[in-house]
């Protein structure tokens, strides 16, 4: 994911007028396989709200609160956006 850490400052620079508070990405522990997954942090909330890991060739898009999946896309920007939509896509590629 470390392709990803720009794009994901980013949009969370833009998105802090909408509510955005933090974001951190997280990569595969040692012995892990697959464990790349972003919290988001909105409202400055002490939980996070959303969690974005890859599932396949998409991304899924997680309210970590409720635990309960809200979306699967084909891009991480476009899993960004869905959270918060403050970026183009086109500026995000």
């Amino acid at each position: 994911m470390p392709n990803h850490r720009a794009l994901l400052a980013r949009w969370l620079e833009a998105g802090r007028c909408m509510g955005l508070c933090d974001a951190s990405a997280f990569g595969p522990s040692p012995g892990e396989i697959d464990s790349d997954h972003v919290l988001v942090w909105v409202r400055e909330n002490p939980d996070p709200a959303y969690l974005i890991t890859p599932d396949g060739m998409n991304w899924l898009v997680t309210d970590w609160l409720r635990r309960e999946p809200l979306a699967q896309l084909s891009t991480f920007e476009a899993a960004l956006n869905f959270i918060r939509p403050v970026l183009k896509l086109t500026e995000a590629a």
